[in-house]
């Protein structure tokens, strides 16, 4: 784990082309396909939750204006502590699929994206 943590903390998410990610109209759920490194942006609302699958990989999720990594795994299911802009990054040798869901449903006991 610390390998991931380190290599994670190295990426300059800032200078790396980003791709946003957004919901069809109405929807709550989205998959998106990538290879390789790949830097996504979504927006979310404080409460919301959100559920990150990557079929192959490791993702680490950035809030709002922060250069460290509040998550790093492959699946997160959490609350969103805040309203904004959340960088996920996503490092896999292969192709992969992200499955993106934000909802307003709130499950007891959720963990909560720390700041």
């Amino acid at each position: 784990m610390f390998r991931l943590a380190l290599a994670f903390s190295l990426l300059p998410f800032a200078a790396v082309a980003q791709e946003r990610i957004t919901l069809p109209e109405g929807a709550t759920h989205t998959v998106v396909q990538g290879a390789g490194d790949t830097t996504y942006v979504l927006n979310a609302g404080a409460g919301q939750t959100l559920n990150l699958t990557l079929s192959d990989g490791a993702l680490a999720i950035y809030p709002p204006g922060d250069e460290t990594p509040s998550f790093q795994g492959s699946v997160f299911s959490g609350l969103l502590p805040e309203e904004g802009d959340y960088t996920v990054i996503v490092q896999s040798p292969a192709p992969f699929a992200l499955d993106v869901a934000i909802t307003n449903d709130v499950a007891p006991g959720a963990p909560v994206l720390p700041q």
